[in-house]
């Protein structure tokens, strides 16, 4: 599983894995934080590619 965090503009911080993606997307005055070290390469760049086309 990868390990998300989003920051809220209100400073707050929710902990959780990729079902994070989809809130900070809904608030575009979010940042996310994602801990894709040491997993599956694969997994990462599908990810990574993922959010890219999206943004």
């Amino acid at each position: 599983m990868i390990k998300c965090m989003l920051l809220k503009a209100n400073k707050s911080c929710v902990y959780g894995g990729e079902e994070l993606i989809n809130t900070w997307r809904e608030h575009t005055d979010s940042y996310l934080w994602l801990d894709i070290d040491s997993h599956d390469k694969e997994q990462e760049r599908l990810l990574l590619q993922l959010l890219v086309v999206t943004l």
